[in-house]
């Protein structure tokens, strides 16, 4: 489990720090299930990319919903 707080959350998408001791560190985006997604150089890009995806589900990389119930 990643032991990193999480900066920015929304929907099932999560920004870490990849290693808050490093200056020239990345940014991770995680899944609710704390899968590595992606990584980023930057806060705003993995923020960016976020939200791309929680606000467009037809957008590559983002998983379908399940059926309903």
């Amino acid at each position: 489990m990643l032991s990193s707080p999480v900066l920015y959350a929304r929907g099932p998408y999560r920004v870490i720090a990849n290693d808050p001791d490093a200056d020239g560190r990345l940014y991770v985006v995680v899944d609710t299930a704390g899968a590595w997604l992606r990584e980023e150089p930057s806060f705003e890009t993995a923020r960016a990319w976020v939200d791309h995806r929680s606000l467009d589900p037809g957008a590559p990389g983002r998983r379908p919903a399940g059926p309903s119930r």
